[in-house]
């Protein structure tokens, strides 16, 4: 007798289409495009809307004497490093460049702007207000303190502000200290070494 073979007989693998195949991996990518965005946007609405910028340097010299280049914003230029990180940055001076109410504006690939003092004291600093051309305005001051010697100065340069409930605006602000912070850094170094360096005396002349 013929033996008979009673193993089940296998079916033909079912696969799916190429054309299913795609469509499943689309309609997975949307997926976790929505979650992510999702996310961002949550993360974003609980980061601060505010924002804090602040560098302090200690200058060998009285108030009076960094006043002279931090009070004048036609001497703005010989310490501040906006130009170096912009080359394209043109300074338009406003109609004065002193004491409160002194202004001037800047265009450049990095964006369009202006400042204006709003309190200017050779004792203790200057407070102004920026307005940039997207509509973001903040406040900023360099204000002068007791150094940890005699006729030393703390010079601290800091800029506040708000950039209300937009979570890609607050992810912005979350990166505002190490974007600004190290320009603030390098601007007092720059104003240390020319307030410091030495000047030929009257007797020298």
């Amino acid at each position: 007798m013929s033996q008979v073979d009673n193993k089940p007989s296998r079916g033909p693998t079912v696969t799916g289409s190429p054309g299913r195949r795609a469509t499943r991996w689309l309609w997975v990518a949307a997926v976790s495009l929505v979650v992510w965005a999702l996310l961002v946007a949550v993360v974003g609405w609980i980061l601060p809307s505010q924002y804090v910028v602040t560098r302090t340097l200690e200058i060998q010299a009285p108030p009076q004497n960094i006043h002279r280049y931090i009070g004048d914003l036609n001497q703005w230029a010989q310490w501040t490093p906006f130009k170096k990180s912009d080359p394209t940055l043109k300074i338009i001076p406003g109609d004065t460049t002193k004491g409160p109410g002194a202004s001037q504006s800047w265009t450049g690939k990095s964006g369009n702007g202006y400042l204006v003092f709003t309190q200017s004291e050779p004792q203790t600093g200057v407070k102004y207000d920026l307005y940039f051309e997207d509509g973001w305005e903040c406040e900023a001051k360099i204000a002068y303190g007791p150094g940890q010697e005699p006729q030393h100065t703390q010079v601290t340069w800091t800029m506040e502000g708000k950039v209300g409930a937009n979570p890609i605006a607050r992810y912005v602000a979350l990166l505002m200290d190490s974007t600004a912070g190290p320009m603030f850094a390098e601007g007092l170094h720059n104003l240390k070494e020319l307030v410091e360096e030495p000047r030929p005396s009257a007797a020298n002349n």
